[in-house]
């Protein structure tokens, strides 16, 4: 009788129910952060009400934007001939920022752009003023500038939620906090406070300083890239991308000639050698899941950085 009732409490218990349902792969996040929010609400949990709203509404202004949210994407100009072209800068800082997308679309909206081929791309437009900026500097009459990112990027943040979600549940239940149908005791709204807190900070929601600052720094750094790594990682890669999905098979070994043949250029060019690496790397984050593209995009990274 007793494993009945309790059996029965658990599946009225509202924590457990969001939870259960983060488990569900056809689950809506735009729904799952709302059922948190009225966890968070009759919880009295202000910084993780905070975080819930951001991702529902949006981030708006100069808030700072959780690491999840911020992709690496391809700069790229949009010429008179309406194709997207490769925008190279003068220093492999200035080439990262710019190269940095800051997703601050609601929830809601990335649901909606993540449906279809995951490979599908798209671009998030410089300001006008920095648009304007750019053509002077590059002397380029361009249509459009911007940062081209993908689907399966933009998947990746929406399961990142999920599992925060997932996670921010499992914490409460350790600490005892269930609810019973729609309602908290007092006891365990002082008892979810200090657990929510400290996972809120732990996990970045709320942002990090030191990677805001990395991301705005323009500081130009002249450094040259490693071309006997850079062959190691075509060669290895290229032994790899027999595993990746045929979605983006095709596109990273054609990225891959492209950085072998200016890599074995008489005179390599280190600024789009690191262009190059940049472009892989968002081609191979494309493949969301998949263990060699996961690697092949963050060594491509690392390389495009050094």
């Amino acid at each position: 009788m007793h494993a009945r009732q309790q059996s029965a409490d658990n599946e009225t218990a509202l924590v457990l129910q969001l939870q259960s349902e983060t488990l569900n792969s056809t689950s809506s996040v735009t729904a799952l952060l709302r059922k948190a929010k009225a966890i968070a609400s009759k919880l009295d949990l202000q910084d993780a009400t905070l975080w819930i709203d951001h991702e529902l509404d949006g981030y708006f202004g100069e808030e700072m934007l959780p690491p999840y949210r911020l992709l690496g994407g391809v700069p790229q100009v949009l010429d008179q001939s309406r194709e997207w072209q490769p925008l190279l800068f003068e220093s492999p800082r200035q080439n990262e920022v710019f190269s940095t997308v800051h997703l601050r679309d609601p929830i809601a909206s990335l649901e909606a752009m993540a449906e279809g081929d995951p490979a599908r791309s798209f671009h998030k437009t410089f300001p006008p003023e920095l648009s304007d900026a750019l053509r002077k500097a590059h002397a380029r009459t361009a249509l459009e500038l911007g940062t081209r990112f993908s689907a399966g990027q933009i998947r990746n943040v929406i399961e990142a939620v999920k599992t925060l979600i997932l996670n921010w549940t499992l914490e409460l239940e350790k600490a005892g906090v269930l609810g019973e149908g729609m309602t908290f005791t007092i006891k365990e709204r002082q008892d979810a406070a200090p657990v929510t807190h400290v996972f809120i900070q732990n996990v970045g929601v709320m942002g990090d300083v030191a990677q805001g600052a990395m991301v705005h720094n323009t500081q130009t750094v002249s450094v040259s890239i490693d071309l006997n790594a850079v062959q190691s990682f075509i060669e290895q890669a290229r032994r790899m991308q027999s595993a990746l999905p045929d979605m983006v098979r095709n596109e990273v070994s054609g990225a891959l000639d492209r950085i072998e043949a200016e890599r074995s250029a008489a005179r390599p060019n280190d600024l789009k050698l690191r262009a190059l690496l940049t472009s892989l790397r968002a081609i191979a984050e494309g493949a969301a899941g998949n263990l060699v593209a996961a690697g092949i995009a963050r060594i491509a990274s690392v390389l495009a950085a050094s």
